[in-house]
């Protein structure tokens, strides 16, 4: 027969990692902040100390910048006429374009009119399609 325990948060924090996750746990309580979620397995056992969506980082970006890099994130890669389309003037879905190029949000591929867009694979909604995609290949050959 074996028991459940359900620990708290500190218990936890404690056993799986140590007094650095302890240290983590108290100075988030100190500045009231939202306590950590812990992610187990088997194998790991994750803290999350906070999640970001692809809508929060749209939202961080300057106004001028969302709607560029809206489309770009719905296709993975876009084309100028794309970007273009949600914007009033050329000059300005330029404008937008050249700016998260230089910021490094999106990556420039290609020259001329074949030139694409593509989110950064260093960006949070990057790594994340990145993941998806491999784990969508482990599992066509995992069939």
């Amino acid at each position: 027969m074996s028991k459940i325990y359900t620990l708290n948060s500190k218990k936890l924090l404690k056993m799986f990692l140590m007094s650095g996750g302890y240290r983590i746990l108290t100075t988030m309580e100190n500045l009231k902040l939202q306590i950590p979620a812990i992610e187990t397995s088997p194998e790991k056992t994750t803290l999350v100390l906070w999640k970001t969506t692809n809508q929060s980082f749209i939202e961080s970006l300057p106004k001028h910048l969302q709607p560029a890099y809206q489309v770009i994130s719905d296709s993975i890669l876009a084309t100028f006429s794309d970007v273009r389309k949600a914007y009033s003037s050329e000059y300005q879905a330029r404008k937008a374009l050249k700016e998260m190029v230089q910021n490094g949000i999106i990556d420039k591929v290609g020259k001329g009119p074949a030139t694409k867009y593509a989110i950064t694979k260093d960006s949070p909604h990057g790594k994340h399609l990145i993941f998806q995609y491999i784990n969508s290949l482990k599992n066509l050959y995992d069939d």
